[in-house]
């Protein structure tokens, strides 16, 4: 077992999670396609209060990411837009690993997609007939009817938008691009290269919820055996624990002892020497403005493990019960997370609003002001980066 202290963990964290120096050695599509690599996994979000997550992800990593890069990445098929637990961008070289689990959602599917058969095959013949489609480009009298999605209270959905949003979970469609946020659909056999494709009939659940789950390891670096999404699926406490000592005996995972703390986590074997030499190591002192999805934040836990730090992303709560604000970031200043701050980008105005900025209590007076001094010039880059004429400042 290794034993290791929190500031050790959250150092190797920082490191691993490319937050310790933004990357500048490419630019463009390759640029993103790299740290998609490197991070596994990018969470995706359409919302838009101060940016999107994933380009705030990327943002906060890459030297003088734009989000056309992003964009440019998926059109050239550099990354495969589809779930780990939530939907995420991964490397499109990884589609055989998730055509399986592609194909049993469509196995779990069948009844729904048998209710929307005809919208189905609407949606289906337009792409083949028409092209890449978004979802308000295909007309349809029926597929203009609402349905209740698994997502809606009542029936509120566009039959065609449901039937694309399945068939994308199916693997039946790809989402092929995203230019300005919006869903382009296509077929798989114009988007997905040939031999990743054939690779991906020849690989079975088993192999692909095996992959996925390593593939988690490698996002998160230092896992538990709490995670309800364990491995990106939804195993019970047991199978969880039984996968991690298979792991375990197999050499893939080493047990992690965190001083102070009582959760017991594991690393993958070929991070624990990286892992123990963090010790000694010191994380650059930079200021990053977290978005409420970035992969730091993943396991809320883990923050108060290791950090100390309470993060709930208050958005859907009501504005009575929300303590900071809907769209509240922590702030990663070096090695500890020593704030929070709720941002919106009024786009008519151009103008970045702090509408709250909250330094946790324990920071001492000086690690404030070196703080401050950081995040000023973080706002100013994130300025810049949104194209905002000027930065307001609210309550404090």
């Amino acid at each position: 077992m290794l034993t290791v202290s929190k500031k050790a963990a959250v150092r190797f964290l920082i490191k691993k999670q490319r937050l310790d120096q933004r990357q500048g050695s490419l630019a463009g599509s390759e640029a993103v396609a790299a740290m998609v690599r490197t991070l596994e996994a990018v969470q995706l979000d359409p919302v838009l209060t101060v940016d999107r997550n994933h380009h705030l992800v990327l943002f906060n990593r890459l030297s003088g990411f734009q989000p056309q890069w992003l964009e440019e990445a998926v059109a050239n098929q550099l990354l495969l837009d589809y779930i780990c637990t939530n939907r995420c961008f991964v490397p499109m070289q990884e589609y055989p690993w998730f055509a399986p689990l592609m194909r049993a959602r469509e196995c779990r599917q069948s009844e729904q997609l048998g209710k929307l058969s005809e919208t189905v095959a609407y949606v289906l013949r337009t792409l083949a007939e028409k092209g890449p489609q978004t979802s308000r480009q295909i007309e349809y009298e029926q597929a203009r009817e609402r349905v209740k999605g698994y997502w809606d209270q009542y029936p509120k959905t566009k039959a065609s938008t449901l039937a694309l949003h399945i068939l994308w979970e199916c693997g039946r469609v790809i989402a092929a691009a995203r230019p300005g946020g919006e869903i382009v659909f296509d077929l798989p056999e114009r988007v997905i290269p040939e031999n990743l494709r054939k690779a991906g009939q020849d690989l079975s659940v088993r192999e692909a919820t095996d992959f996925k789950c390593r593939k988690y390891y490698r996002a998160l670096r230092l896992v538990d055996a709490g995670h309800q999404f364990f491995g990106w699926t939804n195993m019970k406490a047991a199978e969880r624990l039984e996968y991690i000592e298979k792991d375990v005996q197999a050499g893939l995972l080493v047990p992690v002892a965190i001083r102070d703390v009582r959760r017991k986590y594991w690393c993958l074997a070929e991070d624990a020497d990286e892992l123990a030499a963090c010790a000694k190591e010191v994380v650059n002192d930079c200021v990053r403005i977290l978005s409420p999805l970035d992969n730091f934040l993943w396991r809320r836990e883990r923050l108060l493990d290791l950090l100390d730090f309470d993060y709930t992303w208050e958005i859907y709560f009501p504005v009575h019960k929300r303590k900071y604000g809907p769209y509240t970031m922590p702030i990663l200043a070096g090695e500890q997370l020593a704030g929070r701050i709720d941002l919106k980008y009024d786009r008519p105005a151009g103008t970045l609003r702090v509408n709250l900025l909250v330094w946790e209590p324990w920071l001492t007076k000086s690690a404030r002001r070196k703080a401050q001094s950081g995040l000023d010039a973080e706002l100013e880059n994130m300025r810049q980066y949104l194209g905002a004429a000027n930065i307001v400042q609210g309550q404090q």
